[in-house]
């Protein structure tokens, strides 16, 4: 079980940084700004007053957890949930 759980959690994180990669690419491109430049992710970021992706995601990880919780306690969802 363990083994099953380390795999899945080392795919989330290549999937959050694959993710992050495209983002990052995307900034550049809108910004004109290319590799020859040297600019750091974080000037990027600053520049268009963004946060990283996985900002981005867990925000939107606790919107839904916070909708899950709202939700009646008779829903499956919630009893799938939280157990």
């Amino acid at each position: 079980m363990q083994a099953s759980i380390n795999q899945w959690l080392s795919r989330a994180r290549h999937s959050v940084r694959r993710l992050d990669e495209f983002h990052m690419r995307c900034l550049h491109k809108i910004a004109g700004i290319k590799w020859q430049d040297r600019v750091l992710n974080t000037e990027v970021l600053c520049l268009y007053g963004s946060s990283g992706i996985e900002t981005f995601l867990l925000a939107a990880e606790l919107r839904w957890v916070g909708h899950v919780v709202r939700t009646a306690t008779q829903t499956g969802l919630r009893t799938a949930v939280i157990r």
